[in-house]
């Protein structure tokens, strides 16, 4: 029986971060730091796909808007969230459900090519969610 170096033990470990955390996937996977404004964005996209978004009364919930400026980041944190999503649902032997909607279809359908092409050509979502096809 062969040994696991600490080298994979690390990188199993990372792995499994990468799967557990959106924050964790956008810095590590992608190579974003999130900025100050958008960890609780992304804590609050996090909980909601793991079905424990809370509104302030206690009462769970399944809708998440986020208004925010140009420029703040939203388009992108959306877009690794469905990639997220994809991952994690397929990882954990469920069909993903996730959809991209914007104010017109080409920002649309520019938006999930986006994601689409992340989940052909990324060697770090590879590595990430190995049992992903695009």
């Amino acid at each position: 029986m062969a040994q696991i170096t600490d080298e994979q033990r690390t990188e199993a470990r990372r792995i499994v971060a990468r799967r557990s955390s959106l924050a964790t996937y956008i810095e590590q996977v992608r190579g974003w730091p999130l900025r100050d404004h958008q960890r609780p964005w992304v804590a609050a996209m996090d909980a909601l796909a793991k079905g424990q978004l809370f509104l302030p009364d206690g009462r769970l919930t399944n809708r998440l808007l986020i208004l925010a400026p140009p420029g703040g980041g939203k388009s992108d944190t959306a877009i690794n969230l469905a990639e997220w999503v994809i991952g994690r649902e397929t990882e954990l032997g469920r069909v993903p459900q996730c959809g991209y909607v914007s104010y017109n279809d080409d920002v649309a359908s520019a938006r999930s090519v986006a994601i689409r092409n992340t989940i052909e050509f990324d060697e770090g979502y590879h590595e990430t969610f190995p049992h992903v096809i695009p």
